[in-house]
């Protein structure tokens, strides 16, 4: 796998020589011990496990999930705190 690509959650790999299928769960990478439980592994024996990315990561891909669209940007509030809005004459 090359260093550049990121597998999101939902990525799906297969071990060609074994049949097993990983997919990426949403826990983070580098944070032990969750690091160690990124992926979870089916088809394999046991029939269930975790394990690392770096297990899986010259398994070839089966499923990569999009990149998620950037949201829109909230519009710019302008306000300013330190002006009173309190209209001419005194009252609101």
């Amino acid at each position: 796998m090359s260093d550049d690509i990121v597998c999101r959650e939902g990525h799906v790999k297969r071990n060609p020589d074994t049949g097993e299928v990983a997919i990426r769960t949403a826990l983070p990478d580098g944070e032990q011990p969750l690091s160690a439980m990124a992926w979870v592994v089916v088809l394999g024996s046991p029939s269930l496990r975790h394990t690392t990315t770096a297990e899986v990561a010259d398994w070839p891909d089966l499923f990569v999930p999009p990149v998620p669209e950037e949201p829109e940007p909230e519009p710019a509030v302008l306000f300013d705190p330190t002006v009173d809005a309190t209209p001419a004459g005194g009252e609101s």
